[in-house]
């Protein structure tokens, strides 16, 4: 049967056209998904692109994007494999094992963990670590002290103490009190751990940054403290 022409030119003019729609449609439906985007949230935005890719046979399953849960558990391994949290995990151990059976309240002695910074702050009561008005160690500090040191030095990190009072008394006097108290407790960790030069410091932060600014009471009971910041070096684990 002979074919004419005309009519393969017009087979060919059909599939050009198709072809154009084709692509057109694609287009306009990236367009819409790139306008309706920018009202969506991250995690919208990656399943409808995800969604539109799969469509395309782009991605493999349901072609769904949705990195959310291992970008969490990558962070979670990252702050939990780190020094700082290491530090974090055997210091509140010590703790944990110093608090064991105490009727006193727990706010006496904690540890806290930064996961932004990797920074470990522990909180000591004065009533704790001193006798009323004194800046001599009580030896039951010793052990969790020596610890500090001894797991600060092993990860090369710095010590700051921060030394705190109540707002009761003379001001210059609560100055020279904070100040004093935490320079004891780094001079003890210093010794302790036996660090160079620069790696444990000390400061007096008076009354003027209290744990409970709202209530005068409770102000003056947790604001005697010493804080214990220990930053450490994530490079070496």
């Amino acid at each position: 049967m002979a074919v004419d022409d005309d009519d393969i030119e017009e087979d060919g003019s059909n599939s050009f056209r198709l072809l154009f729609v084709t692509l057109s449609m694609i287009l306009l439906a990236f367009f819409i998904l790139l306008n309706s985007m920018a009202t969506l949230n991250d995690d919208k935005k990656r399943k409808a692109l995800g969604s539109l890719l799969g469509s395309f046979g782009l991605l493999p399953g349901s072609g769904s994007v949705d990195n959310t849960k291992e970008s969490m558990k990558t962070k979670t391994d990252i702050v939990s494999s780190g020094a700082g949290f290491t530090i974090f995990k055997k210091v509140q151990r010590v703790i944990q094992e110093m608090m064991a059976g105490n009727t006193n309240s727990p706010k006496q002695l904690f540890a806290t963990f930064n996961e932004q910074t990797g920074e470990v702050k522990i909180v000591v009561a004065d009533e704790m670590l001193f006798a009323p008005g004194s800046s001599v160690i009580s030896p039951r500090m010793f052990h969790l002290l020596g610890e500090i040191a001894r797991m600060s030095k092993d990860f090369d990190g710095f010590i700051r103490v921060v030394g705190h009072t109540d707002p009761r008394g003379d001001k210059r006097q609560n100055w020279r009190l904070s100040l004093s108290r935490g320079m004891v407790v780094a001079r003890h960790l210093e010794s302790a751990g036996e660090f160079a030069a620069g790696r444990v410091s000390a400061v007096g932060n008076s009354f003027y940054t209290p744990v409970q600014p709202m209530d005068p009471r409770e102000r003056s009971l947790s604001n005697r403290r010493v804080e214990i910041l220990v930053t450490a070096d994530e490079g070496n684990k």
